[in-house]
């Protein structure tokens, strides 16, 4: 799941179909999330175990990131690490 929390929804929506992204979009104009989570970079991500809590957060994008988040997902899940 995503959180966008621009106040520029059709330039985001442009991006999210460029990118071929496949998860769930939700548009936070208030920045209510940001707060919450006490978000301080962009992006931020986290890995949510399915107790619900935060196992693993990143702050910013590198090269190489889907990779490090599919093995962390796949720790939480059973499969390969």
């Amino acid at each position: 799941m995503g959180v966008d929390a621009s106040d520029q929804k059709a330039r985001t929506l442009k991006a999210v179909e460029k990118a071929g992204v496949t998860f769930g979009l939700l548009f936070d104009g208030k920045k209510v999330a940001r707060e919450v989570y006490k978000i301080r970079g962009t992006p931020t991500t986290y890995v949510i175990d399915p107790d619900g809590v935060i196992v693993f957060k990143h702050i910013g994008y590198y090269p190489g990131m889907e990779a490090a988040l599919e093995k962390e997902v796949q720790s939480l899940v059973g499969g390969p690490a």
